[in-house]
């Protein structure tokens, strides 16, 4: 019984550790807020289940219990696993990436989690205990973000909240779920003056951080949640006149709160506030909304190709260069998430996958108000606190996508309905008690198990991501430039060499060291050619491992043609867009690749393409305007760039340069005021806008623009008064 009391106790040791494992920030690893939470946490559960294999094995009690959640459970691993393995690219759908850390390989260790948190933690004092060390956790986080709040103020900056999660998005997530916990405690110890102080307290100041995150998918969750509590207890303690009163009054508070804020959306006070300002502009047409919109329609798109078990976890990419929508050009050309869970699921695991995620849901809050015998199994307020948690968290998900953190802390609570549901069952297996060889053998085995994933998929990923990050590092003070480029370009190849899913990170960066290096002309050409070689080397390898993503082919081809190599280029940039055939950016790099090789029609008619797939996209329209102007086609031009600007005059050097050629002073000076406007930190543009203005007579403007020029830039001050005496004297001292 000792070795099952240690064994037991370093399973406490494991699980009570999980809380503060969103408090770990490592910056010696590539994405320093993701990879280390994740490595720890893979670590932890790793160890954990090593030590709950041996004593469930010796002692039956610490073996599994049937629950609906339990099954849930493992429907959405099962869902997930048949994915990855008839999805797009097992591979990626099993790993993820240093920036995700997701895929199933994630999915697999929370199974895990629960497994052993559902079959150790066995009693309420443990519980209460693991909750409050996850509400001790969330304190310090919580003055962590007061402090960057504190910081930012000092510097009269307004900031997002983002603490040691790195996201203002996780951050809320992560204060919304121990509001939560905090509030379960605080109604538990209810009589405890004390208590009650420091719960409230902790609310309060949690609130603030939730508040200052200005994450508008968790504080409406947050609203949503409140609702719900309000409605459930109304219901529920519908005889009892003052609970249902403060209830009711709690819900019409809320959506008083809503139409009041509605109605005032556009006042100075909300308008000026950082915060309130981001939820006064939510409409259809902006710009973030209307791009979720389109993600969300490109999505359903791809879960009609796939509809069973999607394309497979980490393989949304690879629907969104297919289904691409030119309008998306004023976002990040490259999305791997839909931002909306349930379009992550349909995606990533299906209709299949889906409904196994919503059982999740469906099995607690089944639990949570079923009656066992005459009594609940929870308290009417817990599962009306529990049931607007997953209220909120399920209207939340909606707008954003999970993280480990968001799964840890649900999955934890998870674990918690179906400790209590399960409390007087009998573990699977109980009445089998194996032969001390056989637990031997068991023991033996599971710490093999142990040790072969504590170095596949902790120590090997975590020593190739330290070594790209050596590779990133700039020159240190003193270190020569042949020993600089042997050093980074060896760490890059050792990094690849790990063969780990950090690799397609390796061989990105390694490819943008060798752009660098090609660029810099004062490196011995032989060395430039053999690095780029690598590189190119290696993101070939790429390419035959992941040929259906256009973005690793449009990296090649970029480098390609910035080294001189059209023909090369035109070929992965042709590919690419069959890949993805609406994206306007790939067909920008085609028409330069082709203008690079000579073809002079095939550049021009692909320009012509990029502008028909979206007219709105201004930098596209402002190059086949020009083209336009330079084939004698003004009136054409003129159509393409007055529903941008008003006039033909757009804000770009190469319309000033085309006006300035031709006189056109009134179309030059429009042009250089926003070529001006767009730079400010040029000091030769904001001269030129200056030249300008004396060029068509503006004597006045051109003075002011000169004044401008001397507060912006101190020292030039001497200058522009010289200039400014010369034009009130009457001369134009400066030409454009």
């Amino acid at each position: 019984m000792k070795i099952n009391t240690l064994v037991r106790f370093g399973i406490y040791g494991g699980l009570f550790l999980v809380p503060f494992i969103p408090l770990v920030v490592s910056s010696s690893l590539f994405f320093p807020y993701i990879t280390a939470k994740n490595v720890i946490f893979r670590v932890l559960v790793e160890l954990i289940t090593l030590l709950w294999v041996i004593v469930a094995l010796r002692e039956p009690k610490y073996r599994p219990r049937r629950s609906w959640v339990l099954y849930a459970v493992l429907a959405v691993s099962t869902a997930l696993t048949i994915a990855t393995v008839t999805g797009i690219n097992p591979y990626r759908s099993f790993w993820s990436n240093y920036e995700r850390m997701d895929g199933l390989v994630t999915n697999l260790h929370l199974l895990l989690y629960f497994l052993v948190i559902g079959s150790v933690l066995l009693t309420e004092h443990l519980w209460t205990w693991l909750l409050r060390t996850y509400v001790g956790a969330s304190v310090i986080m919580s003055f962590i973000a007061l402090a960057q709040y504190a910081e930012g103020l000092s510097k009269g900056i307004s900031v997002r909240l983002d603490a040691q999660l790195g996201n203002a998005t996780y951050l809320a997530f992560y204060m919304y779920f121990h509001i939560f916990l905090a509030s379960l405690l605080l109604v538990r110890q209810w009589k405890s003056l004390g208590f009650r102080i420091l719960y409230i307290s902790l609310i309060a100041i949690e609130l603030a951080v939730l508040y200052l995150t200005a994450t508008r998918g968790a504080l409406l969750g947050l609203l949503v949640a409140i609702a719900t509590i309000a409605a459930l207890t109304s219901y529920v303690y519908w005889e009892e006149l003052r609970i249902r009163n403060y209830a009711l009054t709690a819900l019409g508070v809320v959506c008083a709160f809503v139409i009041i804020f509605y109605g005032l959306k556009d006042s100075n006070f909300i308008q000026g506030s950082p915060v309130l300002s981001r939820f006064a502009n939510i409409s259809p047409t902006e710009t973030t909304t209307e791009s979720r919109f389109i993600i969300w329609g490109m999505a359903l798109k791809g879960f009609t190709e796939h509809p069973l078990f999607g394309w497979g976890p980490e393989n949304f990419n690879i629907l969104f260069n297919k289904y691409y929508e030119p309008h998306l050009w004023r976002q990040e050309p490259w999305f791997d998430r839909s931002h909306n869970v349930f379009l992550d699921w349909l995606v990533s695991a299906g209709l299949v996958g889906l409904a196994s995620y919503l059982a999740l849901y469906v099995a607690s809050l089944f639990y949570l108000w079923k009656k066992s015998s005459r009594e609940r199994i929870f308290p009417a307020h817990e599962a009306i606190l529990f049931s607007g948690l997953l209220a909120g968290y399920l209207f939340q998900n909606i707008f954003v996508f999970d993280n480990i953190v968001s799964y840890m802390l649900f999955f934890t609570i998870l674990a918690y309905v179906h400790v209590r549901v399960t409390a007087d069952e009998h573990p699977i297996g109980s009445s089998i008690r194996p032969h001390q060889g056989l637990v031997a053998a068991g023991a033996i085995l599971a710490t093999l198990a142990f040790g072969a994933s504590l170095y596949v998929a902790n120590i090997k990923p975590v020593l190739a991501n330290r070594t790209l990050i050596r590779g990133i590092i700039p020159p240190v003070q003193g270190e020569k430039a042949e020993d600089f480029l042997k050093s980074r370009n060896d760490e890059f190849l050792r990094a690849i060499s790990y063969n780990t899913f950090g690799t397609t990170e390796a061989r990105e960066q390694y490819l943008q060291f060798a752009g660098r290096v090609i660029g810099t002309q004062t490196i011995p050409e032989a060395t430039r050619i053999a690095i780029g070689s690598s590189a190119v080397s290696e993101m070939k390898k790429q390419i035959t491992e992941y040929p259906d993503d256009a973005r690793y082919r449009m990296f090649l081809g970029s480098f390609l043609s910035a080294v001189g190599d059209a023909p090369g280029a035109i070929a992965e940039f042709q590919k690419a867009l069959e890949l993805s055939p609406g994206k306007q950016q790939i067909l920008l790099e085609l028409a330069a690749a082709y203008e690079r090789a000579g073809k002079k029609v095939e550049s021009r008619e692909t320009i012509r393409t990029a502008f028909e797939l979206d007219p709105t996209n201004p930098e596209i329209a402002k190059t086949h305007a020009y083209l336009l102007l330079l084939e004698g086609k003004r009136a054409e031009a003129e159509q393409v760039l007055t529903p941008l600007y008003g006039s033909i005059a757009a804000p770009d050097p190469r319309f000033v340069n085309y006006f300035l050629e031709r006189k056109e002073y009134q179309n030059l000076l429009i042009s250089m005021e926003g070529v001006a406007e767009a730079n400010p930190s040029d000091i030769q543009l904001q001269y030129s806008l200056a030249a300008a203005y004396l060029q068509v007579g503006e004597r006045a403007q051109s003075v002011t623009q000169l004044k401008k020029i001397g507060e912006q830039f101190p020292q030039q001050a001497t200058q522009t008064r010289a200039l400014i005496g010369e034009i009130e004297a009457g001369r134009n001292p400066i030409q454009e």
